[in-house]
C-alpha cells in the first residue's frame, strides 16, 4: 500500500513509450532517427526501455490470466522487469538518455519538468534504489 503513489510515476513513463513506439518492423526513418539521437555513451534508449521484453512480459500475463490460473512465476518476472526499467527510466541518468539532445533548450526543459514531476510525487533516489531492491527480490523468488 506505500507504494501507490508510485503508481502514475510508474506507468507515465510506458503509457509514454508504447504510445509512441510502434513494432520494431514498423518503426519509420524517423523513429530510428530519434533512437539515434537518444543514444549517447553511457547507453541508448533501447537499452533503457526494452519495449519488447515488456510487451512480451505483459502478453504472458494477460495470457496466464486467461486461462483462469494466473501463473505466479510469470507475474513474479513481469514486475521485476517494470520495477527495474521504470527505477532506471525515473533516475537522473534515465531522464537525461530520454532526451537526447542535451545542447538543445527545450529537450534541457523537459528533463526539468520531468525531475520536478518525479520529485513532486515523491519518488527520490531512495525510493528508486527500494525499485530495484524489491525487483531483485522479485527476480530471486
Amino acid at each position: 500500500m506505500q507504494y501507490l503513489k508510485f503508481i502514475p510515476g510508474i506507468f507515465l513513463p510506458f503509457i509514454l513509450s508504447f504510445s509512441c513506439n510502434g513494432p520494431a518492423s514498423k518503426q519509420s526513418s524517423a523513429d530510428q532517427a530519434v533512437k539515434q539521437q537518444a543514444a549517447d555513451p553511457a547507453g541508448s534508449f533501447d537499452q533503457l526501455i526494452d519495449t519488447t521484453k515488456l510487451k512480451s512480459d505483459m502478453n504472458n500475463i494477460m495470457n496466464s490470466i486467461a486461462t483462469g490460473k494466473p501463473d505466479t512465476t510469470k507475474l513474479k518476472e513481469a514486475a521485476s522487469d517494470i520495477l527495474t526499467t521504470t527505477a532506471n527510466v525515473l533516475s537522473d541518468s534515465g531522464i537525461s538518455k530520454l532526451g537526447g539532445n542535451n545542447n538543445d533548450p527545450s529537450q534541457n526543459t523537459a528533463k526539468g519538468i520531468l525531475i520536478k514531476m518525479r520529485n513532486g510525487l515523491g519518488i527520490t533516489p531512495g525510493a528508486l534504489d527500494s525499485m530495484k531492491k524489491s525487483a531483485a527480490q522479485l527476480q530471486n523468488k
